[in-house]
């Protein structure tokens, strides 16, 4: 289960406690759930699975073709203790729950536009049981936050989601923005304790691998991802510099974050079934006419809201 505030956040600071600032970069497949006062990042499960996906290919709610992701949580080696330059750590997940010690007892204040699943889709709830012990296995990573502020960052492309649910009718202006976010970042300041420990544990196993980074000029950053998994730690140099790729307007990755929500309790008939039809599950769309080119393009996340 996710923790209380009292059993996740420790006991109440003293002036003379270190504290740092904690910055987490938050990339790739998530929704941003709001669950009362919390904050839960969550990740969907779209990792090539070869007992489940082999000989099929992956696909998404709608058989259109899906592409894999990996979800990892990386971090400077100089919270090691090492030189910087020395390079990252890398934590992959798999099926986790991402818990920071030492966080303060307050809400988190969440300054992100991105498209919102109590808008484009009031016929979907995030699955209740995304909350549990033993969540659906369509979860790979859960990470509840408490306190700081989440702000996205955008490379200013004009996007719109496909449909609106279950009309299928373009959404109006509240789901079109120049700004949707494809990075958030979080950023915690007053963390308590002289380092800061990370515990991951599996949903499967119960076992939990922890994390002791050290501050580095008062502050620990580390990124969290589920991206591609051709590249999915964005080594510039995986790239053809002199060839980079085009970037088709259409995000079709966003339909893995469907997979996280069920039709609300008196709709008439599920929206996904199966043989729902090929363009029915939402995705985000680029409205500008011509490909991008460049190194990095990350996917957009979403937002909702427990009922």
């Amino acid at each position: 289960m996710i923790e209380d505030a009292s059993s996740a956040t420790g006991t109440a600071t003293t002036p003379e406690e270190a504290s740092f600032t904690l910055v987490v970069e938050f990339i790739g497949l998530a929704v941003f759930a709001r669950h009362g006062d919390d904050m839960i990042v969550l990740q969907p499960d779209a990792h090539l699975d070869n007992n489940r996906d082999g000989g099929r290919g992956m696909k998404h709610l709608d058989s259109t073709d899906a592409v894999p992701h990996v979800g990892y949580l990386s971090f400077d080696l100089q919270h090691l203790g090492l030189p910087v330059g020395t390079g990252e750590g890398v934590i992959r997940f798999a099926r986790d729950e991402v818990t920071f010690r030492g966080l303060p007892d307050a809400s988190t204040d969440v300054l992100i536009d991105v498209p919102d699943f109590d808008v484009f889709a009031p016929v979907l709830q995030l699955d209740p049981g995304l909350l549990g012990a033993q969540p659906s296995d369509k979860l790979l990573t859960r990470v509840p936050l408490r306190g700081g502020t989440l702000r996205g960052s955008s490379d200013d492309l004009d996007r719109i989601m496909t449909r609106k649910l279950p009309s299928g009718s373009i959404p109006g202006d509240e789901q079109q923005s120049p700004a949707f976010a494809n990075t958030v970042e979080w950023k915690c300041k007053g963390v308590r304790g002289a380092t800061c420990v990370v515990e991951i544990k599996s949903f499967q196993t119960e076992s939990v691998r922890r994390l002791e980074l050290t501050p580095v000029n008062g502050k620990v950053a580390m990124k969290i991802a589920n991206l591609c998994g051709s590249n999915p730690l964005e080594w510039n140099e995986l790239y053809d510099s002199q060839n980079p790729p085009a970037h088709p307007p259409e995000d079709f990755d966003f339909k893995w974050l469907s997979i996280l929500f069920k039709t609300k309790v008196g709709e008439q008939q599920p929206v996904f079934s199966p043989g729902t039809h090929a363009d029915q599950v939402p995705f985000v769309f680029r409205t500008e006419q011509t490909y991008r080119t460049g190194l990095i393009s990350n996917c957009i996340p979403g937002k909702a809201t427990f009922q």
